[in-house]
C-alpha cells in the first residue's frame, strides 16, 4: 500500500512540475499561448496518462492550405525542400504500417532525431532543447534557420503568393501574409492527432481494450515511475530531464551521448547541461529509432537503459517484456499524409 500512496505523491508532484516551471522560467525562449495551453491536459485525476481527443477542431479549409504548403518545395531558399521532406507523415496503427516506421535521420547543427510530428499539438515544449513552447514560433523560425529553410519571409511570401494569394483571401480576407501561412500551418499541425490508442480507449472504460501482459506493464510503469516523467495527454514533452542519472563508476555509459549538452546551449544553467525534453511515448513502438541522437534502436534496449539509469532500477528480463507490450498500446491511428497530395 505504502508503494501506491508513494507512487501518487510523485505522480501529482510531477504533473505539478510543469506548471510551476511555466511560470517561474524567466530564461524560456517562449510561453505557451492560452489557446494551445488549453491543448494541454495537466490533471491530478488517478491515472497519469490522458487520452487524445477523437476529433482535434480544425478548421478544414485553412487545415488543407496548411497541408498544401507543408509539401510545398517553395518553402526553403533552394526551392527544392519542403517540411514533408524532414518531417514524414506515414500511416500510424494501420495494416499498412505494420512495420516499424524507421526514420534515422538527424538533422540541424547537433545531428538530432527528427521526430513525427503526430500529436504534436499536445505537447507543452517543442525541440530536444525545448527551445519553443509555441508551434507558431518554431514555423517562423524554421522559414529563416540555416539548418532548415534558410530564406526570409519576405522571398518566401513573394514565391508564394501567385499560388495561395487567392486562397488566403478567401479564408483570411487578406492577402497572404507570414500571419496566414503561420495559421495554416499550425492548424493543419494541430490535426496530426493519432488518437483511439488501445490505452486511449483502456482509459475510457474499456478495460478489455489492454491484453492481462499490456495492464501488468502499465501498473510496472506506474509503480517503478516511468509516469512520474512521461504523462500526460502526450505521455511526455513536459518537462526536461538529465540523461543518465545513475551512472555506475567508471562505466562508459551514454558518454557519446553527453557530447550533446542539451538544453544548457538555450538556458547557459549548469542545473540544465545535459538535460533534454523528455519525449512523448505515443507512438514509440513504431518510430524507432530512440534518443535524441538515435543511437537506439530496439525498444527493449531503450527500457533496459531508461529504467536503470534515469530510475535507478535493473530491470528483469519479465519486467522489459511487459513494459514494452504496454508501450505498444500506446500506438494510435491515422491514414498518413502523402507528399504527393500536397504538391502544386
Amino acid at each position: 500500500m505504502s508503494v501506491w500512496l508513494n507512487y501518487y505523491r510523485v505522480s501529482a508532484l510531477a504533473l505539478l512540475l510543469p506548471i510551476l516551471f511555466w511560470g517561474a522560467n524567466s530564461f524560456a525562449a517562449e510561453e505557451p499561448t492560452v489557446s494551445r495551453a488549453r491543448l494541454i491536459n495537466f490533471t491530478l485525476d488517478a491515472e497519469p496518462i490522458s487520452p487524445l481527443p477523437m476529433r482535434p477542431p480544425v478548421d478544414p479549409d485553412k487545415r488543407e492550405l496548411g497541408r498544401t504548403l507543408f509539401f510545398d518545395k517553395r518553402m526553403s531558399d533552394s526551392g527544392d525542400q519542403s517540411c514533408g521532406d524532414c518531417h514524414q507523415l506515414p500511416p500510424i496503427g494501420l495494416e499498412e504500417s505494420a512495420k516499424p516506421v524507421l526514420n534515422g535521420e538527424l538533422m540541424g547543427k547537433y545531428k538530432r532525431d527528427i521526430g513525427l510530428l503526430y500529436n504534436v499539438s499536445s505537447s507543452f515544449w517543442l525541440n530536444w532543447d525545448g527551445r519553443y513552447a509555441k508551434l507558431e514560433r518554431l514555423i517562423e523560425d524554421s522559414v529563416t534557420d540555416t539548418d532548415k529553410f534558410n530564406s526570409s519571409w519576405p522571398e518566401l511570401l513573394t514565391k508564394l503568393a501567385p499560388s495561395y494569394q487567392a486562397r488566403s483571401n478567401q479564408l483570411y480576407a487578406t492577402d497572404l501574409t507570414q500571419a496566414v501561412v503561420i495559421d495554416a500551418l499550425t492548424i493543419f499541425l494541430d490535426s496530426l492527432n493519432t488518437p483511439n490508442a488501445p490505452i486511449d480507449r483502456y482509459l475510457r472504460g474499456d478495460k478489455e481494450a489492454l491484453s492481462e501482459r499490456q495492464r501488468q506493464g502499465y501498473a510496472l510503469f506506474k509503480q517503478i515511475g516511468c509516469s512520474s516523467c512521461h504523462n500526460g495527454r502526450a505521455i511526455g514533452t513536459n518537462l526536461f530531464e538529465q540523461l543518465y542519472i545513475y551512472r555506475h563508476d567508471g562505466g562508459a555509459e551514454g558518454k557519446p551521448r553527453l557530447k550533446d549538452l542539451g538544453r544548457y546551449y538555450i538556458t547557459g544553467e549548469e542545473s540544465d547541461r545535459n538535460s533534454f525534453r523528455v519525449p512523448s511515448l505515443r507512438n514509440i513502438a513504431v518510430t524507432a529509432p530512440y534518443y535524441h541522437d538515435g543511437s537506439v534502436e530496439t525498444l527493449e534496449e531503450a527500457v533496459e537503459e531508461m529504467t536503470e539509469h534515469q530510475l535507478g532500477v535493473i530491470p528483469t528480463e519479465t519486467q522489459v517484456e511487459l513494459l514494452v507490450e504496454f508501450l505498444a498500446s500506446l500506438t494510435g491511428f491515422h491514414a498518413g499524409v502523402k507528399p504527393s497530395e500536397g504538391r502544386q
